[in-house]
């Protein structure tokens, strides 16, 4: 199992946009659920090169128009 990444590659991941692990930098990551309630969001992610799991954090900064 992969380790935990530092807080420089966390920050670096974020951004990034979320486009690559933050524990390996391999692009075989995979998005699975979202949960959301009051303005924020989680989204289950996981690497398939190191099989590291992780969530993301969303917050709400605005709407757009449909």
């Amino acid at each position: 199992m992969a380790k935990p990444p530092s807080k420089k590659k966390v920050k670096a991941y974020v951004k990034s946009g979320g486009t690559v692990c933050p524990s390996c930098g391999a692009d075989d990551i995979t998005g699975d659920s979202w949960e959301a309630d009051a303005g924020f969001a989680t989204q289950e992610v996981s690497c398939s090169a190191c099989d590291f799991s992780w969530k993301d954090l969303y917050k709400l900064v605005g709407i757009e128009a449909a």
